[in-house]
C-alpha cells in the first residue's frame, strides 16, 4: 500500500505561490492608496517648507528623513484642555495603516468563498491552509513599506535630498530634539516597529474575518486604530504607528519600543493561534 505523504514545507510554499499569484490585483490596489497618500501628503510638507524658506530667508531642504518623518509622525498626544478642544485624527495615517487590513482580509474571505473548499481538500491541511494566508499576509505588508520608502526617496531626490538627517525645525520640534532624531532611531521606529505593528493589525483582523466576519474585522481595525489616536497607551497598538507617541521624544508619557515589539508578538501570535484553532474545526462542504 503506497503511504500517503503529509502535506509539508513545500505545500506551504506552493499556497503561498498560489496566493502571490491569485491576489497580485489586491496587492496592486493596497499599493495605490499609499501612492496617492505619500504624494499629496509630501507635496503639502514640501509646501510648507518652501513657505518657511521664503519667510525665514533661509534655503531649507527637506530630507528624505525628513519626508518619512512628517508621513509617519501621526499625531501628539491628545490633552483635553477644555470645551473648545477638538480631537481631529490624521486621516492620512488611519487610512494608510487600515488599508492592507481591509485589501489582506477582502482577499482572503473572497478566495475563502469561492475556491476555499476545494484548496482544503486539496492541501489535505487546515492549519497548512490558514498558515499559507498569513505568510502571503506578512509578504504582502513588507512590499507595502517598502513601497513606501521608495516612493519617499523617490519624491525626496526630486523635491528634496537624499539625507537621513531629520531638521526638528522643519517639524516644529525644538533644536535639543536633534539628539534623540538619529537615522537608526528613525529606521525603528518608523519602519521596523510599524511594519511588525501592521503586520499584527492584519492578521488580526484576518483571524476576525475567518471566525466572524469581514464587517466585524474592518471594525474591530479602525476601533483600536481611532482609540489609539484618543489615548495613548502601549496596550493600544496604534501609539506604536506614530512617531509623536514615542518616549524617545516625548519621554515616559511616550511608548517603548520594547512594549511595541511585546505589542506586534502578541497580536501576530494570537492571531494565527486563534485561526489555527477554527480552521481545524472548519467543516469543509
Amino acid at each position: 500500500m503506497k503511504e500517503i505523504k503529509k502535506p509539508g514545507c513545500s505545500m506551504l510554499g506552493k499556497l503561498a505561490v498560489y496566493d502571490m499569484k491569485c491576489g497580485r490585483n489586491y496587492t496592486y490596489c493596497a499599493c495605490l492608496v499609499p501612492f496617492l497618500l505619500i504624494v499629496f501628503h509630501c507635496l503639502i510638507f514640501r509646501n510648507n517648507v518652501v513657505s518657511m524658506s521664503v519667510y525665514s530667508g533661509t534655503d531649507w531642504k527637506a530630507s528624505s528623513a525628513d519626508f518619512l518623518f512628517c508621513f509617519m509622525k501621526g499625531m501628539p498626544v491628545f490633552v483635553i484642555a477644555g470645551a473648545q478642544t477638538r480631537f481631529e485624527i490624521p486621516g492620512s495615517w488611519l487610512i494608510f495603516h487600515w488599508w492592507p487590513s481591509f485589501m489582506i482580509s477582502a482577499y482572503v474571505i473572497r478566495n475563502w468563498k469561492l475556491q476555499g473548499g476545494s484548496v482544503l481538500l486539496r492541501v489535505r491541511s487546515r492549519g497548512l491552509w490558514w498558515l499559507g494566508k498569513c505568510i502571503w499576509s506578512v509578504i504582502n505588508v513588507f512590499i507595502y513599506y517598502i513601497f513606501l520608502i521608495l516612493m519617499i526617496l523617490i519624491f525626496s531626490s526630486f523635491f528634496g535630498k537624499l539625507s537621513f538627517e531629520i531638521q526638528p525645525i522643519l517639524h516644529g520640534l525644538s533644536a535639543e530634539t536633534s539628539e534623540k532624531l538619529l537615522p537608526q532611531w528613525l529606521s525603528v521606529s518608523a519602519i521596523l516597529l510599524p511594519f511588525l505593528i501592521s503586520t499584527g493589525l492584519v492578521l488580526t483582523q484576518l483571524a476576525f474575518t475567518i471566525c466572524l466576519n469581514q464587517a466585524i474585522g474592518n471594525i474591530v481595525t479602525l476601533v483600536a486604530l481611532i482609540t489609539s489616536a484618543y489615548l495613548c497607551d502601549p496596550i493600544l497598538p496604534g501609539n506604536c504607528l506614530m512617531l509623536l507617541r514615542s518616549s524617545s521624544l516625548i519621554g515616559a508619557e511616550g511608548v517603548t519600543f520594547g512594549q511595541g515589539i511585546s505589542a506586534a508578538f502578541f497580536m501576530i501570535t494570537a492571531a494565527i493561534a486563534a485561526g489555527l484553532l477554527y480552521i481545524r474545526r472548519y467543516d469543509v462542504k
